[in-house]
């Protein structure tokens, strides 16, 4: 799958203009009743949820040439915190996977190839319309490497760091719960592993995530 770099920075650029337009000259408001009279819902402070969806990733031996390509229903937890000013919403999220991107049958010379758990902290702004919550995120992603050669030895493991970029939308269904859907496209960057064989280059530089979630706000 090639990413359009393009097509998703206007993405976000949109997102954040829209964004812009509704916040005023002067110091907008967060308080709930003035919210509620406008006809937005109240997106700030701290909320903590859960979320599943399909990823794949894209990776390469660039020693061997060898593709490593995976595809699974992952999982993990978010939270995070949210400021308002009338329709404009601005926050810090973290979120983790706590399983997929994996694969145990690898392809070329390994046995097993896995990036998991990973995880991102990311910026997050949007803006309310009504219910719901339309937004552009961007940050640095993490992931933990693991590979083993079919040719045996050790399995060796790798911290990996790169950045992540995407957009979603949130919208209330009470006071307290949200539902979202999200995509995210994670860059890992490359590391160097250390076999008995020799050292070989591996990169994780093009994985995408579509997911669901659950969110509850304090």
């Amino acid at each position: 799958m090639t990413i359009n770099y393009t097509s998703i920075a206007a993405m976000i650029i949109a997102l954040t203009a829209a964004a812009s337009s509704y916040s005023p000259a002067v110091a907008g408001s967060s308080d709930k009743s003035d919210l509620s009279a406008m006809g937005r819902q109240h997106w700030q402070g701290f909320y903590l949820g859960a979320q599943t969806g399909w990823s794949r990733s894209h990776g390469k031996d660039k020693t061997s040439g060898t593709k490593l390509k995976n595809s699974v229903i992952d999982g993990g937890v978010h939270g995070g915190y949210n400021w308002q000013s009338d329709g404009l919403v601005f926050g810090l999220e973290t979120d983790a996977n706590l399983f997929g991107l994996s694969k145990k049958n690898a392809r070329g010379p390994f046995s097993k190839s896995i990036i998991t758990p990973f995880a991102s902290t990311r910026l997050r702004i949007g803006t309310s319309l009504g219910d719901s919550l339309l937004y552009g995120t961007g940050g640095v992603s993490f992931g933990l490497g693991s590979h083993k050669l079919s040719s045996g030895g050790k399995r060796k493991t790798k911290f990996h760091t790169g950045w992540v970029i995407g957009a979603g939308v949130e919208h209330k269904v009470s006071e307290n719960w949200s539902l979202r859907g999200e995509y995210l496209y994670h860059n890992f960057g490359k590391k160097d592993y250390k076999f008995t064989s020799g050292t070989r280059k591996i990169s994780y530089d093009d994985a995408h995530s579509l997911r669901v979630g659950v969110s509850y706000h304090f």
